[in-house]
């Protein structure tokens, strides 16, 4: 179950400026270096940027900005304005081979990608705060917010465009936290019950965690992004925001459930809704999924409830007695829930 928390720590906010996509003029992204290897390798050129350092980590790289590989992969990376479709600007990759029916905004990379590539987003070391011989450091929380889609989505749990997102320490290379459960079937483009497409503001997630930094050294941590490459290739990423901020109260630290909100729809640039928080707005009926049951609230008496799987199978269909019903969810993943006033959908996780 989603858990959305509320702390009355005061949190600073450490992200550095290049990551305010709001604020960065349309166009290219530009990517400051790259390395072979799985990185996010100890740069100098990252340690001394105050503004924030953007780094491509995979074998296909080597070290090199000439490389066809570096060259594709900054094709495809832009800053896009939707506004008018209520997003605000984004940070963006489109594939090379992306169908303008799955996006059709943006440029193309202009040739494949890795297999295995990952963008490194570097903090300012300046205001990265760590521990000391003392006292802990401080919990930081990452946290991300993106829509990121397939041509094709896959079955396998393990295949989606976004294989894993990381907290990676810099000098030594060791991971501080780590979040792999994206599905391939998180990255629909259309409603498999209605065939209609989403809008470019529905389908959004936002996962966020915390970790910690080791004693100072001046170094800055990593938050990577790692890639499919040949989904990639088809599909495409678009990124709203990237935040970094501490203290925290730790819920999301490592060994403990990352914060994970899937299928959120963004207005103004803002998250007004999703599956599995606490509340559904402009929505009578409510949702909520947690050890594989189904709870469905704010019915009345006599209101059908119909439970389908994500490929329009119909797996339970229920009349209530009151208000409120609940029904056994046999297997994980993402159902859709009909009544007379709602159709949504929810996670199994």
């Amino acid at each position: 179950m989603l858990v959305v928390a509320a702390s009355a720590m005061a949190q600073n906010d450490i992200t550095p400026s290049r990551y305010d996509f709001a604020n960065q003029p349309e166009g290219q992204y530009v990517i400051d270096g790259c390395n072979n290897g799985w990185g996010p390798g100890n740069l100098d050129a990252a340690k001394e940027s105050k503004v924030g350092y953007v780094n491509a980590t995979g074998g296909a790289f080597w070290d090199s900005k000439s490389t066809d590989a570096f060259k594709n992969l900054q094709a495809g990376l832009q800053i896009l304005d939707l506004t008018a479709e209520g997003i605000g600007k984004v940070l963006c990759f489109k594939g090379v081979n992306c169908d303008d029916a799955v996006f059709s905004k943006g440029t193309k990379a202009t040739g494949s990608i890795p297999a295995w590539t990952q963008l490194a987003f570097y903090s300012d070391p300046e205001k990265t705060p760590t521990g000391g011989e003392d006292a802990a450091a401080p919990f930081i929380r990452v946290s991300i917010t993106y829509k990121a889609w397939e041509a094709d989505p896959d079955p396998d749990p393990n295949s989606g465009i976004i294989s894993k997102l990381e907290i990676k320490a810099v000098g030594p290379n060791s991971v501080l936290n780590s979040f792999s459960g994206i599905l391939s079937f998180d990255m629909m483009v259309k409603d498999v019950e209605t065939e209609e497409m989403y809008e470019l503001n529905e389908g959004w997630q936002k996962v966020e965690y915390d970790f910690q930094v080791g004693t100072p050294d001046g170094n800055p941590f990593a938050f990577t992004i790692g890639f499919n490459g040949a989904k990639f290739d088809t599909g495409a990423l678009l990124i709203k925001e990237i935040k970094f901020t501490s203290p925290t109260d730790g819920a999301y630290a490592k060994g403990k459930a990352a914060n994970f909100m899937k299928y959120l729809t963004l207005e103004n640039g803002q998250i007004v809704t999703g599956i599995n928080t606490p509340t559904f707005e402009g929505n009578k009926v409510r949702c909520n999924v947690s050890n594989n049951l189904l709870t469905i609230s704010n019915l009345e008496s006599g209101d059908k409830v119909e439970v389908y799987s994500i490929l329009g199978t119909l797996i339970s269909s229920q009349k209530a007695t009151s208000d409120v019903l609940a029904l056994p969810l046999n297997g994980k993943g993402v159902f859709i829930v009909k009544t007379k006033t709602t159709t949504t959908k929810v996670v199994n996780n």
